[in-house]
């Protein structure tokens, strides 16, 4: 083979790889990347149209950027093996640009909004910082302060750095704002109240010149939120929420003990009598250890995981107390028809069986075992109609007629007591 045959050869083999997934020079093509803003789904793929695009990008990390023609395009983004499409936007990509695909959870599915990533450098000695927020279906509208105070500590002075961010559609980030370059301690409340702390990040340092997005995600919890901070055209760094919520529900045998429990160094409850629910109360996440009137209690192999909500149950002999470590779900139904959400927890000393729990005459929660709680159940609303009953086997445990249930509330019913006293001391509770 001459030469210039082979050289030709050789080129028309080597060029498509060079420009990546178009077919025009690099200098014609924009660029694109995806972020997997969500902790739900571990490894996921985009593609442009049908054709694949970026692959296997995990949880809280972001791919390389993919480059392609200036053109419009449909942005297919599926579970890593599925095939799938589980999320999808239209957009333009120009000539020399950047954007980010940035897929979260919200409500019972996956999302993804499409972010521009070529914003002009701040002043020397500045960076710049915008803020968006896709947990507003679940924690609802926030604030967010950037400062130096403590998130305990906001006061009436403190100014919001974004005010009242909530899910919109089509969901977009704030504007950027500049800072000093430095380390800031940054609070995330529940708009309007400072006292409400959603996120607490000690220390979020930004560079010189930096330009970042922080993304608010939705916790396990469903009021806490996680962070993400996506650098422009740069790395993604997780922040976890660092705090857990915890209360307590006091049900020990003997009606005049009362219990003082300090969760991870937190009091959580003081003086609680039995048949008291504490509020939550936030307390460090990690590794879980508990204490009841001074003494250690046994939790097992439980944690207290980051941005989760838990319900400690106490019941027994308050001297040797049995403990019982329920996760709870408080974020609520997304479903029109169904609004509301409600399970039972079994906390009746003494109980041989287990419990079932009715609405208007169908089960919704069955074979709860003491110390447990059925999966929450999506319910229909109700203007003070319906009824709910708890029983075990043939005997009725506690039941209630003409309940009023609002949408977007999420209810608790607490069988507490013993057996002789459950239907007096057991607890309807609005946890949201």
């Amino acid at each position: 083979m001459k030469r210039p045959t082979r050289a030709l050869l050789i080129a028309a083999l080597v060029l498509p790889l060079l420009q990546a997934c178009g077919g025009n020079s690099e200098e014609d093509q924009g660029s694109v990347r995806l972020v997997n803003a969500t902790t739900d789904f571990a490894l996921l793929d985009a593609y442009r149209d049908d054709s694949g695009m970026v692959n296997s990008v995990a949880a809280g990390s972001a791919s390389g950027y993919a480059n392609l023609d200036e053109d419009d395009y449909t942005f297919k983004i599926s579970q890593t093996g599925s095939g799938v499409t589980a999320a999808s936007v239209g957009a333009s990509v120009s000539a020399g640009s950047h954007y980010a695909l940035l897929a979260y959870a919200s409500g019972s599915a996956l999302q993804v909004s499409y972010l521009t990533e070529d914003e002009g450098d701040p002043n020397s000695g500045q960076a710049k910082l915008r803020f968006m927020n896709t947990a507003g279906l679940e924690a609802g509208a926030v604030d967010v302060y950037v400062g130096h105070a403590e998130c305990n500590a906001l006061g009436t002075t403190a100014v919001a750095a974004a005010s009242a961010l909530s899910t919109s559609t089509p969901l977009a980030p704030t504007g950027y704002t500049a800072f000093a370059a430095g380390t800031y301690h940054v609070c995330v409340t529940s708009t309007g109240n400072k006292t409400d702390v959603r996120m607490d990040i000690p220390a979020l340092t930004l560079g010189d010149k930096q330009i970042s997005t922080l993304v608010l995600t939705r916790s396990s919890g469903g009021v806490l939120v996680n962070g993400l901070v996506v650098n422009q055209q740069g790395a993604v760094t997780p922040s976890a929420n660092l705090s857990t919520r915890v209360r307590v529900v006091a049900n020990t045998s003997v009606a005049t003990d009362m219990v003082n429990v300090v969760v991870n160094g937190t009091t959580v409850g003081s003086n609680l009598s039995a048949g008291t629910i504490s509020n939550y109360r936030a307390v460090k996440a990690g590794t879980l250890a508990v204490t009841v009137n001074g003494a250690a209690v046994n939790i097992g192999t439980a944690t207290a995981p980051s941005g989760g909500d838990l319900t400690l149950l106490l019941t027994g002999d308050v001297a040797s107390p049995t403990l019982s470590v329920i996760t709870d779900d408080n974020t609520p139904s997304t479903s029109v028809s169904q609004p509301v959400k409600l399970r039972l927890v079994n906390g009746v000393n003494g109980l041989p069986g287990s419990a079932t729990l009715t609405l208007d005459g169908e089960v919704i929660g069955d074979d709860v075992t003491f110390g447990a709680a059925s999966m929450p159940a999506t319910v229909a609303a109700s203007e003070s109609l319906a009824a709910i009953v708890a029983s075990s086997g043939s005997t009725l445990l506690w039941q209630v007629d003409k309940q009023l249930l609002s949408s977007g509330k999420v209810y608790t019913l607490f069988l507490l007591g013993n057996t002789t006293t459950v239907n007096s001391a057991s607890r309807l509770r609005t946890d949201r």
